[in-house]
């Protein structure tokens, strides 16, 4: 017959095995939350730009788009989908609504964007730097850079 130290030892090793297998799965979920919060960062980032490219006149033209903190933004814009706004008021929209989203879907989300005008042969160019900066699944400050030229 079987003894009874034999199943012990039998009961161990699936026991060890069992937490090897549930700490695999608990990573596994861990990487798929940083992904997801990545993905979403991206997403963000490019929705600024896009919105800047689309006023591509306003944002060149002056500052308005810059922003070093949006977790101290002062919102103050009107309802451009309600309302019919100048292209200042629109670059102001669409701050707020860009920080309301961050808001929304990081956690502990803070937004930025940075210009800096380049003269190369005559011809103005701005370089815009969004960030995405995000508490990550792991606890640690994550960020995401996107550059764009408009």
């Amino acid at each position: 017959g079987t003894s009874l130290v034999e199943i012990i030892v039998a009961v161990l090793i699936l026991a060890v095995g069992l937490l090897g297998l549930a700490a695999t799965h608990i990573n596994g979920i861990k990487i798929s939350q940083e992904t997801a919060l990545r993905f979403q960062a991206n997403v963000l980032a490019a929705d600024m730009i896009e919105r800047m490219r689309a006023n591509m006149g306003t944002a060149n033209a002056t500052v308005l788009y810059n922003m070093a903190d949006s977790s101290v933004f002062v919102a103050g814009a009107q309802d451009c989908e309600a309302n019919i706004c100048t292209l200042n008021d629109l670059a102001l929209w669409d701050k707020a609504e860009w920080t309301a989203a961050i808001d929304d879907s990081m956690p502990s989300g803070i937004g930025s964007v940075a210009s800096v005008a380049a003269v190369v042969a005559g011809i103005t160019t701005v370089t815009y730097t969004v960030t995405v900066s995000y508490l990550g699944a792991t606890g640690n400050r994550e960020q995401v850079i996107v550059q764009a030229v408009l």
